[in-house]
C-alpha cells in the first residue's frame, strides 16, 4: 500500500511538474505578448506625436499660404491703384505736353507776326 502511495504521490509529482512547466511557459509567452503589446503601444504613441506635429505643421503652412494669398490681393489691389494713379500721371503730362506746344507754337506764330511786320 505504501509503495502504491508512494508511486502515487510521484505520478501527482510528475503531473504538477508538468503542470508547472506548462505554467512557466505560458508564464513567458504571456510576458513576451505584454512587452510586443508594450511596444507597440509605445510606437502608436510616436505615431501619433509625429501625427499631431504633421498636422500642426499643416495648419501653420496653411495658415502660411492663406497669409500669402492675403499679402498677394493686397500687392495686387495696390498695383492695381499704382496703374491707375500712372495711367492718370501720364494723361497729364500728355495734356501738359499739349498745352506747352501749343504755347511754343503760339510763341512761334508770334515771332513769325512779329518779324513779318517789321520787315
Amino acid at each position: 500500500f505504501f509503495n502504491a502511495a508512494v508511486e502515487a504521490a510521484g505520478q501527482h509529482i510528475s503531473l504538477l511538474e508538468a503542470r508547472m512547466a506548462e505554467l512557466t511557459s505560458w508564464k513567458e509567452r504571456n510576458e513576451t505578448s505584454i512587452q510586443d503589446v508594450e511596444e507597440r503601444m509605445q510606437r502608436f504613441a510616436t505615431l501619433a506625436n509625429q501625427l499631431a506635429d504633421c498636422q500642426a505643421k499643416r495648419f501653420q503652412t496653411k495658415q502660411d499660404l492663406e497669409t500669402s494669398i492675403q499679402e498677394r490681393d493686397a500687392l495686387r489691389q495696390e498695383r492695381d491703384t499704382l496703374s491707375r494713379r500712372l495711367s492718370g500721371a501720364e494723361n497729364e503730362r500728355r495734356r501738359i505736353e499739349e498745352k506747352m506746344q501749343f504755347l511754343l507754337d503760339s510763341i512761334q506764330t508770334k515771332k513769325q507776326l512779329e518779324t513779318t511786320y517789321e520787315a
